[in-house]
């Protein structure tokens, strides 16, 4: 196991009693709550982790589950990190009304919808 998966099971472990501290996981990290929960999951169903007990493996497959499929069913598209049309914003017009030379500059910039 390397030191993030370390660092990701011990959270998961830490705060599951709290109710997961989804807000604190993006920033310490740098992945979605779901991406994370997808990943302790699959760390605790394989061998890898033979440094954590059956007990702990066990609740946190458990919590992991109940996690995923809670932001399953509120919102999957935008909760699991997939990007649909739908959620990207439409571009706008910047022109102001009294502006005497018509131009076609649309906010955001074709290069940056995709951010």
């Amino acid at each position: 196991m390397t030191p993030d998966d370390r660092a990701m099971l011990a959270f998961a472990t830490k705060w599951a009693r709290f109710g997961g501290g989804d807000e604190y996981i993006l920033p310490e990290f740098g992945v979605t709550p779901v991406q994370f929960y997808h990943r302790v999951l699959a760390m605790v169903t394989t061998p890898r982790t033979a440094e954590v007990d059956f007990a702990t493996k066990q609740f946190l497959r458990q919590f992991c589950l109940s996690k995923i499929a809670g932001f399953s069913a509120r919102t999957p598209d935008v909760m699991q990190g997939n990007r649909t049309h739908h959620c990207e914003p439409e571009a706008v017009d910047v022109r102001s009304p009294s502006a005497s030379v018509p131009h076609s500059r649309t906010y955001p910039p074709r290069g940056i919808r995709g951010m």
